[in-house]
């Protein structure tokens, strides 16, 4: 002890740069190990992405494929209006799908089911099977991870559509809360319940809040999602309807037009979503004397 403390007075230099260059050392193992920690994080949040985007593909396209059979069947006859579940049975896109595990393949499924049933307008039917969806996803992810979140917000999409709007408000207000807090502050997520805003201030007769809301939402949308994202389209369509609420039945049809269009490119000529907004096109356009096509296009659609 003696002999290094008589080495450190002699030779303070020496000290400094040994306490300099072990002090460096240590501090670069310390943030090269953050840095490898942060960059297992990243490259496991974008594994999960990929997933949670691939889990999306598969979802819509069986909820396309669904509604695309089941319309098919209501068309020909063989099952009536009224039938809130053989159309379920016609199809099952995502068996047998490989890159899903069983548990994932079957939250999926049910939460595609729930989509198919909510755009054909079942919206008992398609509350049962999100609420069968939300709790297979919390029973295999947890009941905080993302797909929870996204079938929450769809069933309250479940709840406006079926004109349940006494609490819906403040469900909202809870959802947005709790989403603001979680690390799932999704921008898809975030456009749909401002979707959802949008549409509740409509149904109060708040016209200017809602033009407001949706004219900001469909900028949004057209930025993040594309001009002929279905949610985009829904939006444009939206607006539509808060123009002709205002009697601006002439400024509508743009925007009902513009659904309309990417509606028969995206659902078809007999998807519900098509069918509504030819009618309120065609009441659009109908409200002008000089303008016959309003009523072919009612006409049409009905």
């Amino acid at each position: 002890a003696m002999k290094a403390r008589l080495f450190m007075r002699r030779h303070p230099a020496v000290v400094a740069a040994f306490v300099i260059f072990t002090f460096s050392a240590c501090t670069g193992v310390y943030f090269m190990s953050r840095a490898k920690s942060r960059q297992a994080a990243l490259v496991h949040r974008l594994e999960e992405t990929l997933n949670e985007s691939r889990e999306q593909e598969l979802r819509q396209r069986g909820a396309r494929q669904n509604i695309t059979t089941a319309l098919s069947g209501l068309l020909k006859g063989k099952f009536d209006r009224g039938d809130g579940g053989a159309f379920l049975e016609a199809l099952d896109p995502l068996e047998g799908v490989s890159s899903l595990s069983e548990d994932a393949t079957q939250a999926s499924r049910l939460e595609a089911a729930g989509q198919t049933a909510f755009e054909l307008r079942f919206f008992e039917r398609a509350e049962s099977l999100f609420s069968d969806s939300m709790r297979a996803w919390a029973r295999f992810r947890g009941p905080e991870d993302v797909s929870v979140y996204r079938v929450r917000l769809a069933l309250l999409s479940v709840k406006h559509a079926s004109g349940r709007h006494k609490s819906l408000r403040s469900d909202l207000d809870v959802y947005a809360r709790e989403l603001q807090e979680s690390e799932h502050a999704n921008r898809q997520l975030s456009l749909g319940l401002e979707h959802l805003y949008a549409n509740l201030a409509l149904d109060e007769g708040r016209l200017d809040d809602a033009e407001a809301l949706a004219w900001e939402l469909l900028l949004k949308q057209r930025e993040y999602l594309g001009a002929y994202h279905p949610d985009t389209l829904k939006t444009s369509w939206l607006l539509g309807r808060v123009l002709a609420w205002q009697g601006r039945g002439s400024a509508s049809t743009k925007y009902f037009e513009e659904a309309r269009d990417g509606f028969l490119g995206v659902y078809g000529p007999n998807h519900p979503d098509t069918l509504e907004c030819l009618v309120d096109l065609g009441v659009a356009l109908s409200v002008h004397p000089s303008c016959p096509q309003g009523r072919l296009l009612l006409t049409s659609a009905s």
